[in-house]
């Protein structure tokens, strides 16, 4: 039996009631590699401080597309060095304030962007910004007025000192340099969440990781998928999170995730794996996502939303996976519009295969077209000697209407996997036969 796991509360859940907190942010982008006083991967940045008793804190948010931001930084002081940045790429930075306890941000503010040269240069001086000149007009002065609705934040703030509750079941952890140089550093565990955000803390470093969690179990049987958000080095934040139609109170659930540092890698079995991420805000469509290498044949695909850019219940759906790449598009509940904030997606796409990496047994496979609505029984290649975590996917979608998986029954030799549509719009739940992927691991 699993130990009973303790849920703390995270302050970070975006609420729709209050007030909206009104700053104006002007950003400055001080100094790049391209000056010769910061590190080859790094740029200084700096704006006006908010005189406002309520903020605690700054986001400073950046991404390689304008608007489109999947990663940040958290500072108390109006200046911020974003370091780790990729030679040769265009960034785009925006900052914005925000209370303690991350429930009320203010807008973003201008934007800021800037060519990181591919190898340091020793030229010196200011690097100017684009654009901004007239940006702090737009944006409303600090008040307290209070008002009656907040509006959709574009991401939440990351937890700081939050719950360091970590997996209910101990991870397995891929030890380095023990096999070939290509081989991922890569974490699986288990874990109980519910509605409230909680931590995981990994038990390994990491430098750029990729984290998938895909597939709840079906002990609450309310519609439900999985959200993660706050990667970094040292681990992710996770929640239930139930469609917006339903009270978002749920029970127990238990969740496998599956971490993988970042790239293109081949292991000992010669299996290739690549772990990667994306930035999409297509819904009720797709777009394509190529490979950096070609896969001998399609691989099984793992994707899940990384990012709370926006609160409205979402997932990721995967179509027309071949060997050079794959669709993924986001689905809200039905009743919905169709319409939301880019987020980030984190796959790892994996060669069917079965094999050993680091003593763990694994397999990875298709069900083929056999799971629709109804428990379909997936039985298992390997035998495990106790019951392993699992990682499952639809790769298809021939049904339109918003789903996500489930699973229950999970035991040495099989697992039952469901598709469970949301009802939001009509009570007809049946759906179409799907081929879902599975990674199942024996972690002890």
């Amino acid at each position: 039996m699993r130990p009973a796991r303790t849920v703390q509360n995270d302050p970070r859940t975006t609420i729709h009631t209050g007030f909206v907190l009104y700053v104006k942010l002007f950003l400055l982008l001080l100094l790049s590699s391209a000056s010769g006083i910061s590190a080859a991967d790094e740029v200084r940045l700096a704006w006006n401080a908010v005189n406002d008793s309520r903020v605690a804190n700054y986001e400073v948010h950046y991404g390689t597309a304008s608007e489109t931001y999947y990663a940040k930084v958290r500072v108390t002081t109006p200046s911020a060095t974003v370091s780790g940045l990729e030679g040769g790429s265009h960034y785009f930075f925006a900052t914005r304030a925000c209370t303690s306890d991350g429930k009320l941000c203010s807008d973003f503010s201008n934007e800021v962007n800037v060519d990181m040269p591919a190898a340091a240069h020793s030229a010196s001086g200011v690097v100017t910004m684009s654009g901004a000149a007239d940006a702090p007009s737009a944006r409303p002065t600090a008040s307290a007025t209070a008002d009656n609705t907040l509006a959709r934040t574009r991401t939440a703030i990351e937890m700081g000192e939050a719950s360091t509750a970590r997996s209910a079941r101990p991870t397995r952890v891929a030890a380095e340099n023990t096999l070939a140089a290509t081989d991922p550093a890569i974490e699986i565990g288990e874990a109980e969440i519910n509605q409230e955000w909680q931590r995981i803390e990994f038990q390994r470093e990491f430098k750029d990781p990729v984290v998938v969690v895909k597939s709840l179990s079906s002990y609450d049987t309310e519609p439900a998928i999985v959200r993660v958000d706050a990667i970094d080095a040292d681990g992710f934040s996770i929640r239930v999170q139930e469609w917006d139609s339903l009270d978002d109170a749920h029970d127990l659930e238990t969740v496998s995730y599956l971490v993988m540092e970042r790239g293109r890698h081949q292991l000992s079995n010669g299996a290739q794996v690549e772990a990667g991420s994306l930035i999409t805000g297509t819904t009720q469509a797709f777009q394509r996502h190529t490979f950096t290498a070609a896969f001998e044949d399609a691989p099984v695909i793992f994707a899940t939303v990384v990012s709370f850019n926006e609160s409205d219940a979402v997932t990721a759906r995967l179509h027309a996976i071949e060997s050079d790449g794959f669709d993924v598009g986001l689905r809200e509940q039905e009743a919905n519009s169709q319409r939301h904030l880019p987020e980030r997606v984190d796959f790892i796409a994996w060669e069917a295969s079965t094999g050993v990496v680091d003593g763990m047994q694994y397999e990875v496979g298709r069900t083929g077209r056999n799971v629709d609505h109804d428990a379909h029984n997936l039985v298992y290649q390997t035998a495990f000697v106790r019951s392993p975590v699992l990682v499952a996917d639809m790769q298809t979608t021939h049904g339109d209407d918003t789903a996500a998986l489930r699973w229950k029954n999970l035991n040495v030799e099989s697992v039952a996997l469901r598709v469970q549509e949301e009802g939001s719009r009509d009570r007809e739940t049946t759906h179409v036969l799907e081929d879902v992927g599975y990674f199942v691991a024996d972690v002890e």
